[in-house]
């Protein structure tokens, strides 16, 4: 009988956790996928023409972040003219470079070129290194002296701490996650951005 109740126990531990699972793969966002957060703009101008916010919490050292780049141009180039696509950083503590990587893009945006380190840190995922952020600088043809002092200064590095409070408000929990004008999106492929924006045109008619 003892036996019995040890059985059932066990597998009704392995019910609940494939329901949670389940629960979780279902609305990978988390929370209430119509519940609105309060997420500022940041400080990188957006990339886009319209109304609509779209906001990106995203670790220049995440695998998963670079590959969802082409969904995100794939938005731009259907809705460039209804969506502004802003980023917020989010650098986790188990990239050993993502944090770096956040101050290398503010840097290079004081100089007017954040998208284009945007662009180059995540094609050079495996080489974030301090030495590789500076030369990446020089590539981008930015004044390397002021790229490098801002760098070694950490000059931005309040404003990456206030990212990445923002985001755990708005219950960040992992990278990639965006918003779309609050909203969070619930996955990461092009028809959960479509089915977001479409809502909000809707709402604005």
């Amino acid at each position: 009988m003892e036996k019995n109740s040890r059985v059932l126990l066990i597998f009704a531990g392995v019910l609940v956790g494939v329901l949670l699972v389940v629960m979780i793969m279902s609305n990978p966002g988390g929370g209430d996928p119509n519940q609105i957060y309060d997420v500022d703009v940041g400080m990188y101008n957006g990339k886009g023409f319209g109304d609509i916010e779209i906001i990106e919490f995203s670790d220049f050292q995440c695998p998963a972040c670079e590959r969802i780049q082409p969904v995100v141009e794939e938005v731009l180039e259907v809705y460039g003219n209804d969506v502004k696509i802003y980023f917020r950083n989010f650098p986790l503590s188990i990239h050993e470079n993502g944090f770096n990587s956040a101050l290398a893009g503010a840097c290079a945006n004081e100089q007017g070129k954040f998208w284009e380190m945007h662009d180059k840190l995540y094609e050079n995922q495996n080489n974030l290194d301090v030495d590789s952020l500076k030369s990446y600088a020089v590539e981008l043809e930015l004044n390397s002296e002021e790229f490098d002092s801002c760098l070694d200064d950490k000059k931005y590095e309040q404003e990456i701490l206030k990212d990445l409070s923002d985001g755990r408000k708005a219950n960040v929990k992992g990278t990639p996650t965006f918003y779309i004008n609050g909203k969070k999106v619930s996955g990461v492929s092009f028809e959960s951005f479509r089915g977001g924006i479409e809502g909000e045109l809707g709402n604005s008619e």
